[in-house]
């Protein structure tokens, strides 16, 4: 497949998580696999549309060493508590914004 298809693809399935944005989202108490998935589910329609539009503009930039490394990154990252936050562990963490962030 080609980069527009599987960017497609990927938006489509985020697209389809947006109802269940809860289950994947990530705070400092929240499960485990959440690390691995936050970045699938989106806030609201509104949210899943501004990661959309980033990505199919950065596709020239995919490579699967540069995904792999984006997508590790943002794992990690979400380990990572925030201090200025007066309780971090209240705010779960959702979208894949940070992704985009690598890119950018």
């Amino acid at each position: 497949m080609r980069k527009i298809e599987l960017s497609l693809f990927a938006l489509l399935i985020m697209l389809l998580l947006v109802p269940v944005h809860s289950v994947l989202a990530v705070s400092a108490s929240s499960p485990l696999y959440t690390h691995f998935v936050y970045m699938l589910g989106h806030a609201n329609y509104f949210h899943w549309a501004v990661n959309a539009v980033s990505i199919l503009c950065l596709i020239p930039l995919y490579t699967a060493r540069r995904m792999t490394i984006a997508y590790t990154a943002s794992v990690l990252l979400s380990f990572i508590p925030s201090s200025r936050i007066p309780h971090p562990e209240s705010i779960p963490i959702v979208g894949a914004s940070v992704i985009v962030c690598f890119f950018v």
